[in-house]
């Protein structure tokens, strides 16, 4: 071995290639020091907490309720029930969980007017809800306090519909990311009526989508439940080998990557 080799061993670092030109032992402090993001950097807005599968549970949970609400309110009105809220005003009654009428004005994308006439069903709706579950209500206003000063005087200096889009940005920041909560040890049912059945891989529950007596698993393939109605005759016409269509109320063509199990 060269005497490079043997002064690395012993923990003398050789300064340059050039053999004999001085060494220094490995130092014995710490050079460098880690600070947190909050004291090197000020006005930091803090995380919030990723939401667990029971509160992302209790959104989709309230926002079913929602959707009933809206197509009853259509019902009388005879009217579409994109005129009583979009899906994302319906979204985002579920992600404030209004207690007030004041607290609603926050859903961007939705009249006075309509606030007015069709918010105080969806508030009520949503005050039930979180007694029976313990929901956190007002998330706008409870994220306004993450807000500095300065980054309050900012906001009021943008224009109203950019306002709006960055309060929901507060309130469901982590809503891109918390699909991967849907995959939690429950199964979904499968096919229509009082015959659905449960869909599992191997044992394991896993996440389906609903698809009239198929069900498409996250991990490859669909599978065919002879339990549903539905099911059953689509069986019963592919084998006399008759083409399904969607004005059949049938997904003819199924997503790309998904076959059919034989």
């Amino acid at each position: 071995r060269n005497e490079s080799e043997v002064q690395c061993q012993s923990g003398v670092i050789p300064i340059g290639r050039n053999k004999g030109k001085g060494c220094r032992l490995l130092g014995v402090t710490r050079i460098r020091e880690w600070k947190s993001l909050s004291d090197s950097t000020p006005g930091v807005l803090p995380l919030a907490p990723l939401p667990t599968p029971q509160s992302m549970q209790h959104r989709l949970q309230l926002q079913e309720i929602l959707f009933e609400i809206r197509n009853g309110l259509a019902t009388k009105r005879d009217v579409a029930p994109f005129h009583i809220a979009s899906n994302k005003v319906i979204e985002e009654i579920a992600a404030i969980v209004p207690s007030s009428v004041d607290s609603i004005a926050s859903v961007s994308d939705w009249s006075e007017e309509r606030r007015r006439e069709f918010g105080p069903d969806f508030i009520e709706a949503c005050t039930k809800f979180a007694a029976v579950t313990g929901m956190s209500m007002d998330t706008d206003k409870k994220s306004q306090w993450m807000l500095t000063d300065e980054q309050k005087k900012k906001l009021d200096q943008l224009p109203p519909t950019t306002v709006s889009t960055y309060r929901v940005h507060l309130q469901t920041g982590i809503k891109a990311v918390s699909c991967r909560y849907l995959a939690v040890p429950y199964s979904l049912s499968v096919g229509a009526g009082d015959n659905a059945q449960f869909g599992g891989v191997n044992g394991v529950y896993t996440p389906v989508v609903l698809c009239l007596g198929w069900s498409a698993s996250p991990l490859g393939g669909t599978q065919y439940q002879p339990g549903s109605q539905r099911g059953s005759a689509r069986r019963d016409q592919e084998q006399s080998g008759k083409k399904h269509s969607v004005s059949e109320g049938h997904h003819g063509v199924l997503p790309r990557g998904i076959r059919r199990l034989q």
